[in-house]
């Protein structure tokens, strides 16, 4: 625009010189008195987006006849025109006005709470790092370090981990390749987050990038915004990862305080040592549950005389919900006399107490059997439980019984069956999941016919609980499907 207003050709124009004249008709130009004599008024006006720049000029004005357009190399007016929106020539060719539309101002980004991140620059270039260092303290993160070689970034990492890294790839020494893939036998990609700042950015580059154990990749030159947006990405998640580490550790803790209130509720060796001092019962509980919280339950209770009552249940589901429907049964159970009731009007009194707090849908399938043994029989009730298995005379079968699960309702009626249980019997009671629970083939752990086979197999003196745990678990090994539970009750011969 000055040597246009000057009267100047351009450093194109051969006839006068080229650029090795243009200076010297400049200078001749200013020290012309009417020529350095004109004036220039600039003005300008915002308007919503469209910014208004006016010139306007005192002199001959800014057409010109004599111009030759080129279009291969526009100057002057032509060039002014292509780069704005629009152009026009006003007050007689004295005045220009061009138009430009404005993006509207984007807001400041809401504050990413990066004030305790820790970010680590490496780079050799002192220069990128005082830029990455600009960018990263805009974005509020709140402790920035930076080194200059891959052997000084794996040190700062040794003394603090960071929450993120800004590493380079061409560095003297060790470079960004090699320090990534050392750092990656400490800490795992989801641990650490690595973005490559590199000049390298063809397709075989960034595979390189990814496979030395970089999380992301920014080209050089470096770019603010794509910086600031990668970063703050990679913060945001590991925001977030460390939030739902956090709550999973809360979670494992209170389930784990959980189940250890669940399991206090069963029998505990001194429970069963005392029974045994007195009714000679040899008995042994176990409990396998498909998640931290089963929904099986079992206990004994230690009755007047040589008498000791049996309960064994299971709720639909598992987790949180079935656990606290066994609380529920435990609270139940707790409040009935400790006298020589029927197995029955024991399932009654559950039954009405679990259908006034379940919700629709829930019950249990129970087992209650009382062990008398001045009379050398076993009175039990069933609420749709599994067939317990009897052994007497060295013979294996099923108890059958029948009645409604607990809880579903009002009206159910339980029946009591009485057999004999001399010496040398034993009894196995469970859940459902042993019987119901498939191999990986998809075949039944273990079938009714199975069972038997299995109990039968037992040799005198041993725990039918535990060598049915024994065999399911070689059949299907790791945790069950379903809660399962296994109780066996022994009279030594």
């Amino acid at each position: 625009m000055l040597h246009g207003n000057l009267g100047v050709g351009g450093v194109d124009d051969d006839s006068r010189g080229g650029m090795e004249g243009f200076a010297p008709r400049v200078e001749a130009a200013l020290a012309d008195p009417l020529l350095s004599a004109r004036r220039v008024q600039i003005s300008a006006s915002l308007v919503h987006d469209r910014l208004e720049v006016a010139v306007e000029d005192d002199g001959i004005g800014f057409e010109q006849s004599d111009i030759i357009s080129d279009s291969q190399r526009p100057h002057g007016l032509a060039l002014v025109e292509s780069m704005v929106s629009e152009l026009r020539i006003e007050e007689g060719g004295r005045r220009a006005v061009a138009t430009l539309v404005v993006p509207a101002r984007r807001q400041a980004p809401a504050p990413l709470g990066l004030e305790r991140v820790h970010v680590l620059v490496v780079d050799d270039n002192v220069l990128n790092r005082v830029l990455l260092e600009t960018l990263l303290g805009n974005m509020g993160v709140g402790f920035i370090e930076s080194v200059g070689s891959g052997e000084k970034g794996l040190a700062a990492i040794a003394r603090k981990k960071p929450d993120l890294i800004l590493l380079d790839v061409m560095m003297p020494g060790m470079d960004g390749f090699e320090m990534c893939r050392r750092l990656r036998r400490i800490h795992p990609l989801t641990e650490l987050p690595v973005i490559f700042v590199t000049a390298l950015d063809g397709p075989g580059d960034r595979a390189a990038c990814f496979a030395a154990g970089g999380t992301d990749m920014v080209a050089k030159p470096i770019d603010g915004n794509e910086v600031m947006a990668r970063v703050g990405v990679h913060l945001r998640l590991g925001q977030a990862m460390s939030r739902l580490r956090d709550y999973q550790d809360r979670v494992n803790n209170e389930l784990r305080a959980a189940r250890g209130a669940q399991m206090s509720l069963t029998p505990t060796p001194a429970d069963l040592a005392a029974i045994r001092r007195r009714t000679g019962l040899i008995i042994d509980g176990r409990i396998e549950t498909s998640t931290e919280l089963g929904g099986d339950f079992w206990t004994v209770r230690d009755l007047p005389g040589r008498q000791m009552g049996l309960l064994v249940a299971d709720f639909t589901g598992h987790g949180s919900v079935a656990a606290i429907n066994v609380f529920r049964l435990h609270l139940l159970l707790s409040r009935v006399p400790r006298r020589a009731l029927p197995p029955s009007g024991l399932l009654d009194i559950l039954n009405d107490g679990l259908k006034a707090v379940l919700e629709p849908g829930q019950f249990a399938c129970a087992f209650a059997g009382l062990f008398d043994l001045e009379a050398e029989t076993l009175t039990y009730a069933s609420a749709a439980a599994p067939p317990p298995v009897l052994v007497k005379d060295g013979k294996a079968s099923y108890l059958e019984g029948a009645g409604p699960p607990l809880g579903a309702f009002a009206d159910a009626e339980y029946e009591n069956i009485v057999v004999s249980f001399p010496r040398g019997a034993s009894l196995l009671a469970y859940s459902d999941a042993l019987v119901e629970s498939l191999t990986l083939d998809g075949e039944l752990v273990c079938d009714e016919e199975s069972l038997l086979n299995w109990v039968s197999g037992v040799e005198d003196g041993h725990s039918l609980a535990e060598e049915m745990l024994a065999r399911f678990r070689e059949r299907l090994p790791g945790e069950p499907p379903d809660d399962l539970t296994l109780v066996s009750v022994r009279r030594p011969a």
